[in-house]
Formats: C-alpha cells, structure tokens, sequence
C-alpha cells in the first residue's frame, strides 16, 4: 500500500488558555496604572521636598502611591502563604529584606525620622512591586505588554519633550521677563542675589525635562523606553525571519525606537546618551560573539568588577592630584559632591545619616567654595551608602545581583511551558482588556492630580486626554501588530528581551554613577519593573514547576499575621500621620495668607500633634510667630516666647537641622543675647560654610561687646564669600561678578574687619 503525502496544513495541538484571576488581573492593571502615572505626572525624589506649601502634595502623592504598591504585594503575599496561587522564588527576597532592615536601622538613629521612614518607604515600593510582577508576569504577552507600555510612555516623554523644545520653554521666558515677580516671590528669591542667577541660568538652558524634574531623568527614563522599544523590535525581526509573524510589528517598534532615540538626543543628558552607547556596545558583543561569551560569562563579569575598580581608581587618582574631575563645570561641582560625601560616610560609617536625611547633614561637609547645596551625592553608590550604610547598600545590590546573573544562562530559543501557549485571540483581549483599565485608571487620576496642583481646568481636562488618547493608540497599534499571527511556543523570540534588558539596567547604573535620577519615584519604579521582566522572561520554562508548597498552619498564620502587622505600621506610623499633618500645614498657609492668623495657629498646632515625628509644624509656626513679632507695630514679647518655643520642640524631632538653630538665633538676639550665642554657634557646626550664619554670630558678638571673637567671625564669613568668589569665577569667567552672602551682612563684615570690598 502506498501513502500519499497529505498537502493539507497540520493539526496544531490544543492549546490551553491560562486562567486569568480576577484579583491578579486588577494587581497588574493597578502596578501597571501606577508606572504609567508616575512618567506622566512629575514627582520629585523624597529628598528634594520641603515644608512650602507648593510641595507638600509632592510627598503625599509619592507615599499614596508607594503605599497601593505594598499593599498589592502584601495581599499576593498573603494568598501565596496560603497556597492560594502559584508562586515562583524570585531571589530579590534577601536582597529585599537587608534593604528594609537596613533602612530601618538607619531611620533609627536619623536625625529627622519622619524623611528617613517616607524616604524607606517611596525607595522600597518598587522593589517590592518587581516581586510582585514576577509573579503576575506568567506570559510572554503580558511582559511584551510591559515593555510596549513603557516605551509608548517613551513616546509621551518625547511628545511632551518636543512640546518644551520648540514651544513651551521660550513661552516661559518670554512671561519670565515680562513679569519676574511672579516667578520670583513664590520661590523666596530675590534680584540680584545668586539664587536669581542659578534660577535664570537654569530657566536660559532650556532644559528638556518633559514630566520629570531634570532632564538628566527625561533621558535616564528615555533611555529604558529606547531599550524596551528595541527589545520589542528584535522580537519583532525574529518572528518575521521565522514566518510567525508580518513585518508590522517590528516596523512598528522600530518607530517608536527611533522617536524615544530623537528625544534623548533633545534632552543633551551626556550620561544617558553615554550609558545607551554602552547599553548598544554590549549587545552588539552579545550579539557577535555570544556563543563564545556565555561559557565564559562568569569570567566576563569578573574582569568587568575588575574594570571598574581600576577606572574608578583613576577617577579618584585624577581627582586628588587635580582637585576636580575631567569634564568641566558639571564634574567640578561633583567631585566636591563626592569628597564631602566621602566624609559624611567616614564619620557615619555603619548606618549612614539615614534615609533622606542627605541634604540636611550635607551642609555640615560641604566646601565653603561649592556654589549650592544638593539633596543627593550624584553617585547612586555613595547615596546609598551615606544613607543607608553598607547594610542597605548590601541589599539593593542582592536585589539586581540575581537578574543580572540569569542573563549569563540566556538561550535564543526556549520551549514554553503549555501555560504560556496561548492563542492570538486570547492574546489580544488581554491586550485590549489591559490597555482599557490603564487609561481608565489615568484619566480618573490625572484629572484630579491637576486640581489638586491648581492648574486651570480646560487645561487639565485637554492635557489628560491628550496624553491617554496617545497611550491608548500606541499601545493598541503596538500590540495588535505584535498578535498578528498565532506564535510558535518552541520558536518563541522573548528571550531575547532578557539581553536587552540587562544592558539597560547596567546602563542605566552607570549613566547614574553621575547623577541622582534612579532616585526619582517615577524612574526607580520603570528600573525595577525592567527588573521583574527580566526575571519573569528567564523563569517562563519553568513556571509550571517552581510551585512552592505553603508552610505549615501556624507558620501560616503567623507570618500573615506579621505582613498584616507590617501594612498596618506602614500606615498608621508612615503615613497616615504625614497625609494627615500636611493636610493642615497646606490649610495653615492658606490661613496666613488670608490674614486668618489665629486660625493658622491653631492648623498647625493640630499638625504637630498629628505628626509626632515632623519638625515641619513647629518649624512654620515659629516662622509665623517670627513673622507676626516684626510685622506688628507694638511688639508684643508674648509673640516671642511661643516662636522660641515653637523652634525648640522643632530641635527637639530634628536635631540636626541648621536652619532650626538659626531661627532660634534670631528669636533670642531680639531678647537676649547671652542666649542666643549657642543656638548660633550650633548652626554653624552643622552649616561651617554659611557665611549668614557668621555674621548673625558676629554680631551677637558685638552687641555683647566680645569684639574680638565678632572681628574674627566676620573674618570666617569674608573668607567663606571669598572662596566662592574664586569658584564661581571659575566656573563663569563671563559672567559679571555674583556675591552669594547679602549686601547687607556683606557691607558689615568689611567695615567691621576695616578691609576693601572683596
């Protein structure tokens, strides 16, 4: 009998669809929603904000949202403890764990607890969302939906980039010098005073920042879009060569590749240009010599550890026999960065100074010369080492240490488990059904993110549309074309993502040994996300195995009860309090500015109590007390008192805030000034290089008639002044002479010192 070779096309084995639980599908649209709210809506880093008005909503919308984000962990947590769903060990558990442990160490002996609990708390969400997403990412579609979103979230960063570069920035210099006052007095800056010049050098660089605060992040954020765009595009290639898929998908990646790359171009950021010159220079050896590299991987890893340290070891070389770093004024100013750093960690060496307590001790080792303080080292080591001591540091780095190290194993081609088999129909209902609750979500959101910030309403109402229109679309186009047919499970291409994306996470690292940008919420939370879909692309063959079995009942039971316990301290100690204090710091301000004094009061009063660790409360009301004194025409010595008062229970919660002593200072050189000497003296210990804070001494010097000690404080101030002068000369050799100390202290100091006017 012979047989015919049948022509007809093969039967496809049946494939099973994934069960999608409600409760995970709503945890990925809620982590995914929040990523997408964060690169659209900016959010300053933890440690740049402070008690003005026009920032208290900064830190109470980070904390909101990096509190949905543990609690999201914390209920899969939950079910995963009680067998209740699959769960994959992730590795970044230890790290995890050291980090917080660390954190809390170090918010221990911080000398403002209330920065270091909401910094631990904004710095750790990400990272637990990544363990989050590794468990809820079980498919190649969904990671692809990760990656498309955040490089159609790259799109959006480009348009708004576009937007600044060609209209928005020359419209907000031509309305800055039509009316300065009205940029000016809300900021607390003067004309002519060297706040003015930063804020008008500034304001005439035109710097492309789009929704983040600097455009170092726009490009550090840019540069993970260009990555996931890319990492989409090569799978996109592979499909086609392997006839899974039409060229659609890949030509649609590679458009949105290249406006995200045209966008970073825009931003002039040197160090993520430089770290995406990096991120390509490593794929291409991967790509050219990766048969030969990954046997010999760990090695590899060796010699580039080694590397590092020898380049590192030039930079400090170059920079002790120079005193500055090559690359001249943006180098110059880190170099000094990283030597008072240095010190500040000498000096705290076990548990740092503690979370986002970093701007406030970095005035007690800043260079009298260096032109401004800083809120972050610009070196993502030594911000967590001087923060959170070599224990937190330690476990940040576990975290990325097992991703990184999987990529070692990479293989081109891997046979999915029959979970992730899944149909094009099925594929794009999840798209369509993600892609729905995303936008939902931003506009519910964003709306009210733009009253609360007081923008006009047609304004915010357009803006959100916009913006979730062009996520929408992008997206849908993006990945419609990526279900263009059903996809071999055996031929799969998305591990070639993992490659990619591990260049972009060691890209991304370097580009921030120069800068603070991993810091903020919005970049930290794409870094980590990038993270979880590296993991989750390398642990996709083995899903259906690595189910973990739940402890036993009382270990269960206990350590739910400890995750509960956890969540509750998180919002009764970490947030609450501050939600609820900043609330009535916000309605004091509008109080005092209506001349509703008493009611101001009373506001803050009411903040102190809600808030036990924030010197914030008492800070505001003994500045309005201050205020009140010298605006009134009869002087009541009452006012006074309850000023002094105020500024010493704010030393009391934040020893280590110059700015405390210094208010203090000014109380008590109006009553008496045998008390105000040591206030004085203790802000200079921790602010040596103001030279405000010398002459206020001098002076109180002079009033008691210690002539001696006022010359040689006025001295200490003139050397101070002068030394910057030689700095900023410098730096701006062009630009017309700039004295940061006011005309007034100034003027005192020559006379009193008998010198000519430096």
């Amino acid at each position: 009998m012979t047989h015919r070779r049948s022509h007809a096309k093969p039967l496809k084995a049946p494939q099973s669809k994934p069960h999608e639980s409600p409760l995970g599908f709503a945890l990925l649209c809620l982590c995914l929603g929040i990523l997408a709210l964060r690169c659209t809506v900016t959010e300053s880093p933890v440690s740049r904000l402070s008690t003005l008005s026009t920032n208290l909503h900064d830190l109470a919308y980070s904390l909101t949202l990096s509190m949905l984000l543990l609690i999201a962990a914390g209920i899969w947590a939950i079910r995963v403890l009680h067998g209740k769903t699959r769960t994959c060990k992730t590795y970044l558990e230890l790290g995890i764990s050291l980090f917080v442990f660390g954190g809390l160490i170090a918010a221990w002996f911080a000398s403002d607890q209330r920065a270091a609990l909401s910094d631990l708390l904004v710095l750790v969400a990400p990272m637990a969302m990544a363990w989050l997403l590794i468990q809820l990412l079980n498919t190649p579609a969904k990671i692809r939906l990760t990656l498309a979103l955040i490089a159609v979230l790259g799109l959006l960063s480009a348009y708004e980039s576009y937007n600044q570069f060609t209209t928005t920035n020359q419209e907000t210099i031509t309305a800055y010098e039509k009316e300065p006052a009205q940029f000016l007095e809300p900021l607390g800056v003067s004309r002519g005073t060297f706040e003015h010049f930063l804020f008008e050098h500034r304001l005439y660089s035109q710097g492309v920042r789009s929704f983040f605060t600097t455009r170092n992040s726009n490009g550090s954020f840019l540069l993970m879009a260009i990555l996931a765009a890319l990492a989409l595009t090569i799978e996109g290639v592979i499909q086609y060569k392997q006839k899974h898929n039409t060229p659609a998908y890949a030509v649609a990646a590679l458009l949105v590749t290249l406006i995200n790359l045209n966008a970073l171009i825009l931003t002039k950021s040197k160090g993520a240009l430089g770290g995406l010159t990096l991120a390509c220079l490593g794929l291409g050896l991967l790509y050219a010599f990766g048969k030969w590299l990954r046997p010999h991987a760990r090695m590899l890893i060796i010699i580039c550890v080694i590397g590092l340290v020898v380049m590192t070891g030039s930079f400090i070389y170059y920079g002790q026999t120079h005193d500055t770093l090559p690359g001249g004024n943006s180098l110059l100013v880190r170099w000094q960065y990283w030597q008072a750093t240095t010190h500040m960690i000498t000096q705290h060496p076990w548990v740092g100074v503690g979370p986002g307590n970093f701007a406030q001790a970095y005035h007690q080792f800043k260079p009298a010369a260096s032109p401004e303080s800083v809120a972050d080292p610009h070196n993502w080591v030594l911000s967590l080492l001087s923060q959170y001591g070599p224990l937190g540091m330690m476990g940040f780095v576990l975290a990325l240490a097992w991703p990184l190290v999987t990529v070692t194993q990479w293989h081109k081609e891997t046979t999915l488990s029959s979970m992730c088999q899944t149909t094009e129909a099925h594929d794009k209902k999840l798209y369509w059904g993600y892609t729905f609750a995303i936008c939902t979500w931003l506009l519910l959101v964003k709306p009210m993110m733009g009253m609360i910030i007081q923008d006009t309403l047609p304004v915010i109402v357009l803006t959100c549309l916009v913006h979730t229109l062009m996520l929408c679309v992008g997206m849908l186009v993006l990945l419609s074309a990526s279900a263009g047919q059903e996809t071999d499970a055996k031929h799969n291409a998305l591990p070639w993502a993992a490659p990619v994306l591990a260049c972009c996470i060691l890209a991304l690292l370097a580009a921030n040994m120069l800068d603070f940008a991993l810091f903020e919420p919005s970049v930290l939370t794409c870094f980590w996300t990038l993270v979880a879909c590296v993991v989750a692309s390398q642990l996709m063959p083995t899903r259906t195995t690595c189910q973990q079995a739940p402890p036993p009942s009382p270990t269960r039971w206990s350590m739910t009860g400890m995750i509960v316990g956890v969540l509750l301290l998180c919002v009764t100690v970490g947030y609450m309090p501050l939600l609820l204090s900043t609330t009535k710091i916000y309605r004091a301000n509008q109080a005092w500015a209506q001349n509703k004094t008493p009611q101001a009061h009373q506001l803050l009063d009411q903040a102190a109590r809600l808030d036990w660790l924030s010197d914030a409360a008492f800070y505001q009301n003994g500045r309005m007390f201050l205020n009140e004194y010298r605006q009134s025409s009869h002087k009541d010595d009452g006012l006074l008192l309850k000023a002094k008062a105020c500024f010493e229970k704010a030393i009391h919660r934040n020893p280590g805030a110059y700015r405390n002593y210094e208010k203090l200072t000014d109380v008590c050189s109006l009553t008496d000034p045998n008390t105000a000497v040591k206030p004085a003296q203790q802000a200079i210990e921790l602010y040596p290089g103001n030279a405000r804070l010398q002459v206020k001494l001098a002076m109180l010097y002079d009033q008691l008639g210690q002539l001696d000690l006022a010359k040689a404080a006025y001295q200490a101030a003139l050397d101070i002044e002068e030394s910057f002068q030689r700095q900023f000369k410098l730096m701006y050799p062009d630009e017309p002479q700039i004295h940061r100390l006011a005309p007034e202290y100034l003027n005192k100091a020559v006379e009193r010192v008998g010198q000519g006017r430096t």
